[in-house]
């Protein structure tokens, strides 16, 4: 007696994989992290879990905020997470790394996170106090901030410099 033959598809763990390439990053906004190509030893779809650390920048921003870096499930060969980065900075990498094998690994190709839209102004080099009359020893610096205290580096915009008091008029 003979039966039919029978097809076992048993994928192994993988054994090599891809990260997409972010661009176009703004901070505080997440954006999708891919793993693509995720195959076992065989060259068969895999599936595992993918760690994902920042290799280069990626770090606190400037008010504090930490990076929101979470792993990514593949499941036949891939696999996406949300990742959300609040410092503003360029040539950041992110690196994914199998959570069984750290050996298996791949790294983005260095990418810029840019300023989010302003949220605020700091002054800097404003006196304690001035006479009246005196004009200030060293000039005022006015920064414009996002919300995470990036500097916006592209803010065109005017600043006007007002008083509640009544006894001085400041030029418009």
């Amino acid at each position: 007696d003979t039966s039919d033959a029978i097809h076992v598809n048993i994928t192994g763990p993988i054994t090599g994989f891809n990260l997409s390439n972010p661009s176009g990053i703004i901070a505080g906004q997440p954006f999708a992290l891919n793993v693509l190509n995720a195959v076992d030893g065989n060259g068969n779809p895999a599936s595992g879990i993918i760690r994902i650390t920042a290799s280069t920048g990626g770090g606190e921003a400037p008010d504090g905020t930490d990076p929101v870096i979470e792993d990514i499930v593949v499941t036949s060969g891939s696999g996406s997470e949300d990742q959300t980065l609040y410092k503003a900075e360029p040539t950041v990498v992110l690196t994914g790394k199998l959570s069984t094998n750290e050996a298996v690994s791949d790294d983005t190709n260095p990418f810029t996170v840019t300023h989010a839209g302003i949220n605020s102004l700091a002054m800097s080099g404003v006196p304690a106090t001035v006479a009246a009359g005196a004009y200030f020893l060293n000039p005022i610096t006015v920064t414009a901030l996002d919300a995470y205290e990036n500097i916006v580096t592209n803010y065109t915009g005017s600043v006007y410099f007002t008083t509640t008091s009544s006894s001085y008029d400041l030029p418009y």
